[in-house]
């Protein structure tokens, strides 16, 4: 699988490349929360791994005043990443006041082959605004 085209490889180290895993999505809550299977390799798979993603913040969809746009953010998102190939750039967000969770780029393959920042799109459709706590 190739890497997304917009990143110059020529700029990263062995350890940026650690924890980027080839993933099936599985179920998102809202608009910056899903569920992915995440093929370790070697025929090494985990079940049900949960990401935020990383630099960005959408509506909450169990908040009265927020609802609606939580919703179509979600719904969004869903469209965006079902039945695609996934690749996910993970990391551990250690300060995190819910105990470390989970933050992930997320690229999606498009039919053309190329590769779509589903964070970043999520922001362009505006459906997320920039996060950084």
């Amino acid at each position: 699988m190739a890497l997304p085209s917009s990143i110059d490889v020529s700029k990263l180290s062995i350890e940026d490349f650690a924890y980027w895993y080839k993933a099936t999505f599985i179920s998102n809550y809202d608009g910056d929360t899903a569920t992915f299977e995440l093929d370790l390799g070697y025929h090494f798979t985990s079940k049900k791994h949960t990401f935020r993603f990383m630099g960005i913040n959408c509506p909450e969809v169990n908040k009265t005043a927020s609802r609606p746009a939580g919703l179509l953010a979600r719904d969004y998102l869903k469209a965006l990443l079902e039945g695609k190939p996934i690749v996910i750039d993970s990391h551990k967000d250690e300060a995190d006041k819910y105990g470390g969770r989970w933050l992930g780029v997320i690229w999606v393959q498009q039919s053309d082959g190329s590769w779509l920042n589903a964070n970043q799109e999520m922001i362009k459709a505006g459906h997320a605004v920039p996060y950084n706590p």
